[in-house]
């Protein structure tokens, strides 16, 4: 998520354990736990998926507990960088929100649970009532005396279930964001649906959460109590990779667009649109233009708006601040124009985030207030639903070499991972109690171990057509020289 939002949560809490390792299947593993997830899908009658920021990253929203999540550097004590502070507004769905809502379309997913607050599952085009976000949604504001709920297209800027300073447009009320602090429980109605739809489910597919906040973490497991599954797609290792039948080590970009292309259902595009009303307002000497949204407030991803008069092209007015106002004696303008319809040519330009950068239409004023409302379609295409990923070059070997879901060596890798280091000699007495050291930790790679593989690696896109133990064996007989490993393998 973002820093903005982190940044409004209370201190002193504690994040638990963040910045482990990232690990990655090996393509071949990919594709062998991908094709198990496929046939997991094909025969589940009631799938329920639960997801979390790292389905958001590929957005570039930054995540909390990874390498490089917000958490982490907080802990690290290391400084943000301007980029890092990404705007939620400038957000649209990723590849994984659009598959999700493809499954949700057909009926495949039957509900869907989310801990992220960015709002995306909503903008994608998730249905409400198939949709628990169990910490709040940073784009939503309610009223609790009307229960009338505002989807906003910008972010509130209030946390904690507090006034947000606006009114209620329905009884004029004051509206309150639905976002949750550290101390504040689950929204009961949410939570409620989410546990009931869990214990339902055959299926459990949980992506990009690292399931260590509570209660929510609890959830996914409701249905193993009468024999349901779940599926964990995360790049790192998490407190219930053992409870899970199936553990994914990818980004869920991936993920999600290979399985989807096995299953034939095509990814939606996602297609954003918004309508905003035009109000040209004309005072002593001024014509004021304002760009409502649809809820009655100035659009936000308006940037600047350049005005032109029909008839007249080459004097054209660029406005980059709400209300647009012209000073007429100072523009130009006609001095009877008050006596005449005026026609504006208008040019909306959008701000980033949107990829339509423009959109041109006209405005006639005829009178002291005119209102006109104009929909455009704001189309963002993020992947290609054609081709699908080459796994073999965007996937990393980092995790290829031991069983990640148990901690053992593969028996054909030992080599690479030692068991332990040795013994030193001498001394005496009683051993020293080693320290508790926390589990995963003790899981990573050194960096020997990944400049191993690292070369392993080069050597396999180098030959493909070799086996891994024909690699390892040509690495092992020429002392780890990726060089002389080649030659030896062109021998062979």
């Amino acid at each position: 998520m973002s820093l903005s939002y982190a940044a409004r949560l209370k201190k002193g809490v504690d994040y638990g354990v963040c910045g482990l390792p990232e690990l990655t299947e090996t393509p071949r593993s990919f594709h062998e736990k991908a094709a198990k997830l496929v046939d997991m899908v094909k025969s589940s009658k009631y799938i329920v998926v639960m997801t979390g920021a790292g389905i958001s990253t590929s957005t570039g929203i930054p995540d909390f507990r990874g390498p490089n999540g917000v958490w982490t550097k907080e802990q690290q004590g290391a400084p943000f960088q301007p980029q890092e502070d990404f705007r939620f507004e400038d957000a649209n769905p990723s590849l994984t929100h659009m598959a999700i809502l493809g499954l949700v379309n057909i009926g495949k997913v039957k509900y869907l649970i989310s801990q992220n607050v960015d709002g995306l599952h909503i903008r994608s085009g998730i249905p409400k009532n198939k949709l628990s976000e169990l910490h709040g949604n940073i784009f939503i504001e309610e009223c609790r005396n009307c229960k009338k709920e505002y989807f906003r297209d910008f972010d509130v800027q209030s946390i904690g279930l507090k006034e947000t300073g606006r009114r209620c447009p329905k009884c004029g009320k004051a509206l309150y964001d639905v976002l949750l602090d550290w101390d504040d429980a689950l929204p009961e109605e949410q939570l409620n649906a989410a546990e009931d739809h869990s214990r339902e489910s055959d299926l459990m597919i949980c992506l990009g959460t690292s399931l260590k906040v509570q209660p929510a973490n609890k959830i996914p497991l409701l249905n193993q109590k009468h024999g349901g599954k779940m599926v964990l797609c995360n790049l790192q290792q998490t407190p219930v990779d053992k409870r899970s039948h199936l553990v994914i080590h990818s980004k869920c970009d991936a993920l999600m667009q290979h399985v989807m292309n096995k299953l034939g259902i095509q990814i939606p595009v996602y297609v954003r649109t918004v309508s905003f009303t035009v109000k040209s307002e004309i005072t002593s000497e001024d014509l004021v233009l304002t760009l409502l949204s649809s809820d009655g407030l100035r659009c936000p991803y308006i940037l600047q708006l350049d005005i032109s008069i029909v008839g007249d092209p080459e004097k054209t007015f660029k406005l980059s601040e709400q209300p647009f106002t012209l000073k007429i004696p100072e523009e130009g303008l006609p001095k009877n124009w008050k006596d005449t319809s005026l026609e504006l040519l208008l040019v909306a330009n959008f701000a980033r985030g949107c990829t339509t950068r423009t959109f041109e239409f006209r405005h006639k004023v005829e009178t002291a207030v005119v209102e006109k409302t104009h929909t455009v379609e704001i189309t963002r295409i993020d992947f290609n639903l054609k081709k699908e990923i080459d796994l073999s070059i965007d996937l990393s070997m980092d995790d290829g070499f031991y069983e990640l879901r148990s901690g053992k060596r593969s028996p054909m890798y030992k080599n690479l991972m030692p068991n332990s280091k040795p013994k030193k000699k001498g001394g005496g007495g009683r051993p020293k109690k080693k320290p508790r050291t926390d589990p995963l930790e003790e899981l990573a790679p050194s960096a020997e171990d990944l400049k191993r593989e690292q070369d392993v690696k080069t050597l396999w896109e180098l030959f493909p057509e070799k086996k891994e133990v024909d690699i390892i064996s040509a690495l092992d007989a020429t002392r780890n020289s990726v060089s002389k490993a080649a030659n030896y393998l062109m021998t062979k």
